[in-house]
């Protein structure tokens, strides 16, 4: 499957976070359906981390880590916004959800539980 992301969020900028959680979905569900997917960044001018997150990183806490670097492709980024993609959101969503006691403790802490 190729999510267009230009198409999914009707614009060239993905800098929202909830428009990175509308790739989330569709990407989500491809990969449950057993699906390898694409999301292509063609015809996007800027790209945030926070997009990235919400979009790719947050695969990594639903699929194991093999799963999403075996199934999951990601085109059409330039070189800067394809290095963010490699060398930190991908490592941090891998570092964070490697130990869910972990994430459990920093959420409860967020919410003063």
């Amino acid at each position: 499957m190729i999510i267009n992301v230009n198409e999914v969020i009707h614009s060239n900028s993905a800098t929202i976070r909830d428009h990175g959680l509308a790739v989330y979905e569709i990407a989500k569900k491809a990969l449950q359906d057993g699906e390898k997917v694409e999301i292509s960044f063609s015809n996007i001018t800027m790209v945030i981390s926070s997009f990235l997150n919400a979009s790719i990183g947050k695969l990594y806490g639903n699929f194991p880590f093999e799963v999403v670097d075996e199934q999951v492709t990601v085109t059409g980024l330039d070189e800067d916004d394809m290095e963010l993609l490699q060398i930190t959101v991908i490592p941090n969503a891998k570092e964070y959800y490697s130990d869910p006691a972990k994430i459990e403790k920093i959420e409860q802490s967020v919410i003063g539980a």
